[in-house]
């Protein structure tokens, strides 16, 4: 389990004219040219802004690296917006792999696998139910379509192999219920 680090120092610059800045190894908060406060990067927890102040690039550099939130309000306090670094948002990570793989062969080989799921559960369902489930069988079909990305391959798994199967099951399943509610 990867632990967390405990940080709660933060900088508010919310005096007009404030500029956060970055050396080698510090944050730096200046005050009419001056500077008035240093903070170690891997110490600080989060940076405010509010307008009619400023942040340097190398500053938004090492808040993203060393994890480090970015808020802006408006004068009143109110929240803006957030930045948040992409390593502190798993989601963001998660996407970025599915935008990865919906060009590539990966993408291929989830789609098939998520569709062979989907087809095996319902063949499941009717075989419990004592319907017939060998009109579903069309995995060798499935394992045999090739693409380098899912464009590629889209019609012939989603309105191919997947509209095909779902047809079939759907008539299957309809067999289950009482005649007056069949469709």
């Amino acid at each position: 389990m990867e632990e967390k680090r405990v940080r709660k120092i933060e900088i508010v610059l919310n005096d007009f004219g404030q500029y956060l800045g970055a050396n080698q190894e510090n944050f730096v908060l200046y005050e009419n040219g001056e500077s008035i406060k240093e903070v170690p990067f891997h110490k600080l927890d989060q940076v405010i802004l509010t307008p009619g102040n400023t942040i340097s690039t190398d500053a938004l550099f090492w808040c993203s690296l060393y994890d480090v939130n970015v808020m802006m309000t408006s004068n009143t306090g109110r929240n803006l917006s957030m930045m948040n670094p992409i390593a502190h948002n798993k989601n963001v990570e998660t996407r970025m792999k599915q935008y990865e793989a919906y060009e590539n062969e990966k993408g291929v080989e989830i789609a098939k696998a998520i569709l062979k799921a989907k087809i095996e559960n319902q063949g499941a369902l009717l075989e419990k139910l004592g319907s017939d489930s060998h009109k579903l069988n069309v995995i060798d079909e499935l394992e045999n379509v090739e693409g380098k990305n899912i464009e590629e391959v889209r019609n012939k798994l989603v309105y191919g192999i997947e509209g095909k199967c779902s047809r079939t099951y759907n008539t299957q399943l309809m067999t289950q219920f009482p005649e007056f509610l069949q469709v």
